[in-house]
């Protein structure tokens, strides 16, 4: 059986014996749409739980649309023309709106990559900036949502009559799904708030990928409820990274409704789970950071002790997060999460807590299974440090996985292994 694996805008491909091969997961086909801003302006003008985006917007109001940035596949080019011809048929002036890029913690983005996402006209037209998470002095201070996790969010957000969240729907290790709220809350959050944030996600001990309210959701949700968010437009696309479906309205209900469009998706079938898997993280496949989320699907398909190949570019080296690959490689790295909880404003500079929080979801899988990672753009030396194996392709990973599990071993492939949800079919 010959695997085709995305990679870097390409295709890699791997042998796998007839023998061992029990299934490709990969996100379903499902009927695209025209991808042009004519797709979206329907959801904007039925949305799910208020009032259409037009009703909402007064005349004269100051209007903060807020975009996920270059790490996500959102097709914000054809959402944000579509909010803005509402927004303007509202009586809202081009000088009273400003588009926002919801960074949470990630590298700023370029006037490329904003051009990129959005177009050069919607650029040249409006004001368009990154988000804030490192100068306090531009953030607004609005409580705790427990002792010692202040709440600190981009203060033209705060300031703003209306908000507008505009993102895409996939499955997520920290909050069950993307999309929705999350724009808000981590979005445009302080480096410390994203931090306590996903702290806490870290240290529920469970993989979240997939799961409509977890906890870590709902108390994200109940901060959004608290700052405002007034409108949500949220896509779902097709394996192709095409459009599919788009949602609109109210930052839970429209959420929700999305998911089950997303599930169509990205939720795949299997029957039991295999010795062996080997995934892409495609097309979440720009770093170390971004590339363990193909971890997160592939762990749900392997028994105790399996084998899990994690081919991924990772063009950028380790990410914005130096201390991750030696965050994943410690063993007592959710009893320093722990230890870390409500003390960030405390800890030393070299210490990195969202890193951390991150990296003991990885480690939790790293002691269940056995990791091998395929990349050119991290070193042997960082793999190792990660307490992972390194593998110059992924041919030779997967010989080597065969060999070790035996001739009687079964094999799963994952294409989009940041997108996939794998879900077991009940005996």
């Amino acid at each position: 059986m010959i695997v085709e694996l995305p990679y870097s805008g390409e295709t890699i491909t791997v042998a796998v014996p007839d023998a061992n091969f029990d299934r490709l997961l990969q996100p379903n086909e499902v009927p695209e749409e025209r991808a042009t801003e004519a797709a979206v302006r329907p959801a904007l003008r039925a949305p799910v739980g208020s009032e259409p985006l037009s009703r909402l917007a007064p005349a004269g109001a100051k209007v903060c649309i807020i975009v996920d940035d270059i790490s996500r596949p959102t097709p914000t080019h054809l959402v944000v023309p579509a909010v803005l011809e509402e927004l303007h048929a509202a009586g809202v002036e081009p000088d009273d709106i400003l588009i926002l890029f919801g960074l949470g913690s990630h590298r700023a983005m370029t006037k490329q990559e904003m051009e990129f996402k959005l177009g050069a006209d919607i650029c040249a037209r409006f004001r368009v900036d990154n988000s804030e998470f490192t100068d306090k002095s531009r953030m607004q201070y609005l409580g705790e949502a427990e002792p010692g996790a202040e709440i600190w969010l981009d203060r033209r957000v705060v300031e703003a009559d209306l908000r507008v969240a505009v993102g895409n729907i996939v499955p997520h290790g920290a909050v069950g799904w993307s999309g929705g709220g999350k724009m808000i809350y981590p979005g445009i959050a302080s480096a410390d708030t994203v931090a306590n944030y996903h702290m806490k996600s870290g240290l529920i001990p469970e993989n979240l990928l997939g799961q409509h309210e977890p906890s870590s959701r709902i108390e994200m949700e109940r901060w959004v409820e608290y700052v405002g968010l007034e409108f949500i437009v949220n896509t779902i696309l097709t394996r192709e990274m095409r459009l599919y479906k788009v949602v609109a309205g109210h930052y839970v209900h429209a959420h929700r409704a999305g998911i089950i469009h997303a599930e169509r998706v990205y939720a795949v079938p299997f029957d039991r789970r295999a010795d062996i898997a080997i995934v892409s993280a495609y097309p979440a496949e720009a770093d170390f950071w971004q590339a363990g989320k193909g971890i997160l699907s592939a762990e749900k398909v392997l028994v105790d002790g399996g084998t899990l190949i994690l081919v991924a570019p990772c063009p950028e080296g380790h990410g914005p997060h130096p201390r991750f690959a030696e965050y994943v490689g410690a063993d007592d790295a959710e009893d320093q999460l722990a230890g870390m909880i409500g003390r960030v404003g405390e800890l030393d500079e070299r210490e990195d807590p969202l890193a951390l929080a991150v990296a003991v979801i990885l480690v939790r899988i790293r002691k269940r299974v056995r990791v091998v990672v395929v990349s050119p753009g991290l070193s042997d030396e960082v793999v190792r440090e990660a307490r992972f194996t390194p593998a110059s392709t992924a041919q030779e990973a997967l010989d080597g996985a065969l060999s070790h599990h035996g001739p009687g071993s079964r094999v799963i492939a994952i294409t989009h292994g940041s997108e996939v949800l794998p879900k077991m079919n009940e005996q």
